[in-house]
């Protein structure tokens, strides 16, 4: 980015500590220092903050929809594309990254994803200035948030734009922003994202949460705390201390680096707090419960986005009874049953709604509840979750020749969803596309199978592909596929 770009942005980034619509921000339009020391010059000031950069993830350009069930879904070939060439669904299901409609969301994706970067950014510079003003308790809490933060959208932003790591770590790709100074920022490499800013950044944040969050004693916690605030509160809400722990597995995944990330996973799969704080769905309570049922099993996931307007996904995106087939997402005629051969699968029952020959996506599907007493799953965008610790450790015990251990964490999940576990004597390949139809199964609507697909180099046919119905077709694994042009104006800045 050229630097007068930096700059400009820079000077946003504290005047959009503002988020029109959201109670939790101040009702000012800060312009220069002064005024962000005024707002951070309080406890108070600072978790406001810290909520709204959290916000932005929700929004339709990150996670409230292209980053979770919409564009990266549509490359995952999750959906029909239909036949009008000029559809978003078309085009992103065809890849069609030069378009300019997509090139439009590309930088918008970008930008937003900067922004927010920059914003925490601010946020951190605050922290370690304004001394006095936090407790220890809060400053590590903000400061492990934040570069958590940080390190999960650049994270994303590599895992978009980024080379595939296994193909080729070293072609600059991206840059790595972990300042509020106005300079042009250098692009690096994959390993150079990796392991000289994405795990140290993981690596503060997790030794700081270490001695502040309370998700390790108590959970989640969805009410106020001894200071009658909730600051400290909804931790699901926040990258909190376990997700940090998935997110550095996700991270060595990714780099190929398998024994870091087993033992990152087993921070989570093998940790008995873990399943007594975050405890898997309850089939009786999801299955036996018509009026508001827990359909994106709220209990195991480790964090995600607020989302007011979730409500709003299924009806304008997924409701068959009531969207035409031009504009609705869903896979082809017969593509679920395939999906799940063995039908008491929890998440076939509670997720999929049937509709004459198709089923329709229900995760996101309205939740009827009192007004007074709203669950906090009808309004969650879950971003991570329990079960892809047990995926990876799974994953790499495989790659570490321990087939009988990979069929056990794989199991592990497939008993807890009610489905038929995988044989103990099974070979290298079905377990392989047992994992893969897993995570088709697990993370639809969150974001991660296109990646999965990208790390794995693999290619998307057969019952991995919803999107094409004929057996014998398939997306071929390409960089034009897997690699997504930097956008226009990142490019134009340099």
């Amino acid at each position: 980015m050229k630097t007068n770009n930096i700059f400009s942005i820079l000077l946003l980034a504290v005047a959009t500590l503002v988020l029109s619509g959201c109670s939790d921000w101040l009702d000012y339009t800060p312009k220069d220092k002064t005024t962000a020391e005024q707002q951070f010059s309080t406890r108070a000031g600072f978790y406001t903050a810290v909520n709204g950069v959290y916000n932005r993830l929700a929004s339709t350009t990150l996670y409230g929809n292209t980053l979770s069930y919409g564009a990266i879904d549509l490359m995952g070939q999750r959906y029909e594309a239909g036949t009008n060439q000029y559809s978003p669904k078309y085009l992103w299901s065809g890849f069609k990254y030069t378009n300019s409609t997509l090139q439009s969301s590309l930088n918008y994706v970008w930008q937003e994803a900067y922004q927010t970067i920059l914003n925490a950014n601010v946020i951190l510079q605050g922290v370690d200035e304004q001394k006095g003003v936090l407790p220890d308790i809060d400053k590590n809490l903000i400061k492990g948030d934040l570069l958590a933060l940080r390190a999960f959208l650049h994270f994303d932003m590599l895992r978009l734009f980024g080379t595939v790591y296994s193909k080729d770590s070293q072609t600059p790709v991206i840059p790595y922003n972990d300042s509020t100074e106005p300079k042009a920022y250098d692009l690096l490499s994959s390993k150079e994202i990796v392991y000289d800013h994405l795990l140290p950044d993981l690596n503060a944040a997790e030794q700081c949460l270490k001695a502040a969050d309370p998700i390790q004693t108590v959970g989640v916690t969805e009410e106020n705390n001894d200071d009658n605030d909730n600051y400290r509160s909804y931790r699901q809400m926040r990258l909190n201390y376990f997700a940090v722990a998935l997110l550095k597995a996700r991270v060595y995944q990714w780099a190929g680096d398998t024994d870091n990330a087993l033992l990152e996973a087993q921070k989570i799969t093998d940790n008995e707090d873990v399943k007594h704080l975050l405890p898997f769905v309850n089939p009786d309570k999801l299955l036996g419960n018509t009026y508001n049922p827990d359909r994106i099993f709220s209990t195991e996931v480790l964090f995600g986005v607020f989302n007011s307007e979730r409500s709003d996904i299924y009806k304008n995106v997924f409701d068959g009874a009531n969207l035409n087939s031009t504009d609705m997402y869903r896979p082809y005629a017969g593509y679920i049953e395939k999906l799940f051969p063995n039908q008491a699968d929890y998440r076939f029952q509670s997720q999929w709604i049937h509709n004459g020959s198709y089923y329709n996506f229900g995760k996101f599907k309205e939740v009827t509840y009192d007004a007074s007493a709203s669950p906090l799953f009808a309004v969650l965008m879950p971003l991570m979750r329990i079960s892809e610790a047990y995926y990876i450790a799974a994953d790499c015990m495989k790659k570490k020749g321990d087939m009988a251990g990979a069929v056990n964490y794989l199991n592990a999940i497939l008993n807890k969803r009610g489905a038929t576990p995988l044989n103990a004597s099974a070979s290298a390949s079905e377990f392989d596309q047992q994992l893969k139809l897993e995570y088709i199964r697990e993370f639809w609507g969150e974001g991660q199978i296109f990646f999965m697909f990208k790390r794995t180099f693999s290619s998307i046919g057969g019952v991995f592909n919803g999107n094409i119905s004929n057996q014998w077709s398939s997306v071929n694994p390409t960089t034009a596929v897997y690699v997504l042009p930097t956008p226009s104006s990142e490019k134009e800045n340099r």
